[in-house]
């Protein structure tokens, strides 16, 4: 769900792009198991999608993975600051707190190596029962103290590079042992993530099909973990611009996570950024400068690939750009010059084709189109500068007509937005009278106008 407001935050909702209500659950830390509950470990350690690094079988050349691992081990590629959960229920053994130093080291490992504030730096140990025991390590911080009781929905740390690891590299790095001792080390079963209302076991789920955690390849494949299996809550993010001109991203997977910022310092105050789930766990972002250059930007689940510029530096730096991902996979972006010409734009797996002009350069700047995805269909509306909205649906056949919504006197200056909520699409507008709408279009076509409230809507948002 991509809202198309000229100063409002966008919110993604994965799996969820559709008009439905989104329940948020406190943030704060789980509360403990009840005393005496263990779990066998068998689920991701984390929530979002993520990418899989080193094990103790791949020999990545890129991230030096020959020799990083010499025993049963999975480092998964965090951001500094992602929440680790225990892979079962459990009781703390013990935790390694202080240990927040990083210790660079050369490749591959020698004799010389040492990192004097511990070589696996902060730490936590969970006991699962019997002769279960999983291992959390470069934390960058421990929330858990000795003996406390932990349920899988439980925060006991934060990712980071603590102890001997690469500089910057933010990962989890994950053992399962017999004993608490490294010497007890043993190879690590299926870790189950949920996908929607879906369960998947990994590695066998990662395509194509993995028989350990060995064969996966470093950085190839990503895993993911949403934390409910349909009882817990949906990721999303939002990207706003600061008034100092720096964009910022944040993610929420379970937790909200540290602030993304992104490029230089000269995005345009007034023009919000747009961000929409891929609905695999990543973001498509779009945002214009203050020069009138509108870029995109796709985040993967595991890391923010380049940027995209659109076109010329003629995109209006007062009107918003609107995202939308389909059913499909597809991407389409809407946005207006700073001429009053409105353009439309899709990627696929082929790339970015061409700009699609739609209508005539009259559409209003300071109002921000909107755009929406229902199915494999795709929806805008806009207003002209003459206070005409309309909306324009594109299928498989291709762009259908134009269509007019109500006489010509909404707000050029109030941004419509619109939604879908399975196969039915709904926008909302205000008129210049302050009087604000919404309309509902299903298979039977446009329904009546519904006003709500009072006629004192702003009109200018």
């Amino acid at each position: 769900m991509t809202l198309g407001h000229r100063r409002t935050v966008r919110l993604a909702i994965l799996a969820l792009m559709t008009l439905q209500a989104v329940s948020v659950f406190p943030l704060s830390q789980s509360p403990q198991a009840s005393a005496g509950t263990y779990e066998t470990p068998g689920w991701l350690p984390f929530r979002g999608t993520r990418q899989v690094n080193c094990t103790n079988g791949n020999t990545s050349t890129s991230l030096n993975c020959a020799g990083y691992h010499g025993y049963p081990a999975i480092d998964f590629k965090l951001n500094l600051g992602a929440p680790v959960y225990p892979s079962g229920a459990g009781k703390v053994h013990s935790v390694q707190t202080g240990q927040g130093k990083n210790c660079p080291y050369g490749h591959p490992y020698t004799s010389t190596d040492q990192c004097p504030n511990g070589a696996k730096g902060n730490w936590v140990i969970v006991h699962h029962g019997g002769s279960n025991y999983t291992f959390y390590t470069h934390l960058s911080k421990v929330s858990v103290s000795k003996d406390e009781w932990v349920t899988r929905s439980t925060k006991i740390g934060e990712a980071g590079d603590s102890g001997l690891s690469t500089p910057g590299f933010y990962h989890l790095h994950y053992e399962e042992r017999s004993g608490s001792s490294s010497s007890t080390r043993r190879a690590i079963g299926a870790l189950k993530g949920c996908s929607g209302a879906t369960a998947k076991a990994y590695p066998q789920a990662i395509n194509p099909v993995y028989t350990n955690w060995n064969k996966v390849p470093a950085a190839e494949h990503t895993v993911r973990h949403d934390g409910g299996c349909g009882g817990g809550e949906s990721d999303f993010a939002f990207a706003e611009v600061k008034a100092a001109k720096k964009l910022f991203v944040r993610m929420h997977a379970a937790q909200w996570e540290p602030f993304t910022k992104l490029g230089a310092d000269n995005w345009s105050p007034h023009s919000s950024p747009a961000i929409a789930s891929d609905g695999s766990g990543g973001y498509w972002l779009a945002a214009i400068k203050e020069t009138g250059r509108l870029y995109t930007r796709h985040f993967d689940g595991s890391a923010w690939g380049p940027w995209q510029r659109q076109g010329a530096d003629n995109w209006s730096t007062m009107a918003s750009p609107s995202l939308t991902v389909t059913s499909s996979g597809a991407v389409w972006f809407v946005a207006v010059k700073d001429n009053g010409k409105l353009y439309t734009r899709r990627y696929t797996s082929s790339g970015w084709g061409g700009f699609r002009l739609h209508g005539a350069p009259n559409w209003s700047t300071p109002a921000s189109p909107a755009i929406a995805s229902a199915g494999s269909a795709v929806w805008f509306v806009a207003v002209k500068d003459n206070g005409k909205l309309y909306t324009r649906r594109y299928t498989s056949s291709g762009w259908g007509g134009f269509r007019l919504h109500g006489a010509p006197n909404w707000s050029t200056t109030a941004s419509p937005a619109i939604a879908s909520a399975g196969s039915a699409v709904w926008f909302v507008a205000v008129k210049d009278n302050g009087k604000l709408y919404t309309r509902r279009y299903t298979s039977s076509g446009w329904g009546g106008f519904r006003l709500h409230g009072a006629p004192n809507w702003s009109t200018d948002t």
